[in-house]
């Protein structure tokens, strides 16, 4: 596709949306999109700065309400992160860990139980003789 290489995890259909303006070359592309999404990242900050700037504005609103406004910062910010190159890619990890995180077993209430024991008899086994070789060098 225009010898443009793709990051891993990231689909190319996400990057090469359809648009009505014709494309003069893949670069061209990759420049406008590397642009854009910096521009994306800039508004982003600066809609979590005056969030938190209005969260000290509004002093004399309910601390419900100004911890509203910075939460709703926040969010609107976070989705316009989330569309960018980078934020796809974090996506994508995050869904991708929580399926590793999904395929983790468990112990059972038992097996945690014995391993604990375990560790504190092998805790005091170990003070006991580091007590003794103290008591011995002296």
């Amino acid at each position: 596709r225009l010898g443009v290489r793709f990051p891993p995890g990231l689909p190319s259909d996400l990057l090469f949306r359809p648009s009505t303006r014709p494309i003069s070359s893949g670069k061209t592309l990759v420049k406008e999109l590397i642009v854009i999404d910096k521009v994306k990242g800039i508004s982003a900050l600066l809609i979590v700065v005056v969030a938190v700037a209005a969260y000290y504005y509004f002093a004399d609103l309910l601390q419900v309400g100004r911890v509203g406004i910075v939460l709703a910062g926040v969010l609107v910010a976070t989705g316009l992160v989330l569309t960018t190159e980078s934020g796809q890619s974090a996506w994508a990890f995050v869904k991708g860990s929580n399926v590793e995180r999904q395929k983790v077993v468990w112990p059972t209430r038992q097996e945690a139980l014995q391993v604990t024991l375990m560790v504190i008899v092998m805790v005091i086994i170990l003070g006991l003789v580091m007590w003794g070789f103290d008591a011995l060098s002296f």
